[in-house]
């Protein structure tokens, strides 16, 4: 069965909800969100070795930044990549998910461009592929949701499976598929369909991950309240339980039942949002969903 795991800020080890990684032995994924923190590679270390010290075996995987971490066109940003993914290797830290972290506003936004700009993180991913020699170390592309959380930006790089078509060729970079932007995308598309005929046609299913199943190797799961639209003021909050969200939460439940069968021994992070991380109540509530479907 899939063990799943608890999302924590690097800077913030006492976000670690002791008694819920006990009682539902989870594992741990530290989340480094600001790009900047990189410049501190030492104080990443040190807050690593703590965890290890503490949480022997837990932290299994690192969340690369997404804010000012343009590691397409930032040589540096490229180069403080590298250096995480030899931390984690040093560490026992077998997988590193990133975004594309390809920004764009609403306003300039051109789908056009995506599959040259989709080949260049191509090119950029076949040279990473070529210095990982760690058989046990991923490194995992995230998809990412059609629209940003306020309608006003793109990261659209990589969204749908056909997005990840040459990631086939790719011996240490896999796919981190994240459910809760999977279930908006899909969500939105359901809602674009209404609104005129000429979008009927347009074809995409929650079940289409499985096309890229063979490629995936660690999961997202939350669902969302609220929708939006480019230009409008429609807000879509991430990080909800699965069973209070605005996506079917048995569509949900039949995806990591059948996540389980096919791959038992895969990683699962909670990306559950809270008002207060330190005590960790939707956490609490997704997990005792869980249990109540024999998912953990």
């Amino acid at each position: 069965m899939a063990r799943f795991l608890c999302p924590f800020l690097i800077t913030d080890i006492k976000q670690i909800p002791d008694k819920l990684l006990s009682k539902y032995n989870l594992g741990l994924e530290a989340i480094c969100f600001e790009g900047k923190l990189l410049n501190s590679l030492n104080f990443i270390a040190k807050q690593i070795e703590k965890i290890n010290n503490t949480y022997s075996n837990k932290l299994v995987s690192f969340h690369f930044p997404t804010e000012n971490a343009n590691y397409l066109e930032n040589s540096k940003i490229r180069n403080q990549l590298f250096k995480i993914i030899d931390l984690c290797q040093k560490n026992n830290i077998s997988k590193i998910i990133i975004h594309s972290n390809y920004f764009e506003r609403s306003t300039k936004f051109d789908f056009t461009k995506l599959p040259a700009i989709r080949k260049k993180f191509i090119d950029i991913f076949k040279k990473i592929d070529a210095e990982i020699i760690d058989d046990n170390f991923t490194l995992l592309i995230e998809n990412m949701p059609i629209i940003g959380n306020n309608g006003d930006d793109f990261d659209s790089v990589f969204v749908f499976p056909n997005d990840f078509s040459a990631f086939k060729e790719f011996k240490n970079i896999k796919i981190n598929w994240d459910f809760g932007h999977w279930a908006f995308t899909m969500k939105l598309i359901e809602e674009i369909k209404k609104l005129s005929p000429v979008t009927a046609d347009l074809k995409a299913h929650f079940s289409d991950f499985k096309n890229v199943f063979s490629e995936i190797e660690h999961c997202h799961l939350s669902s969302f309240n609220g929708l939006t639209f480019p230009m409008t003021r429609g807000v879509c909050f991430e990080g909800v339980p699965p069973q209070l969200g605005n996506y079917s939460p048995t569509e949900l439940e039949a995806a990591i039942r059948w996540v389980n069968t096919q791959k038992p021994y895969i990683q699962i992070s909670l990306e559950i949002t809270e008002q207060n991380y330190y005590n960790r109540k939707n956490l609490k509530r997704t997990l005792a969903w869980l249990r109540t479907k024999n998912l953990i």
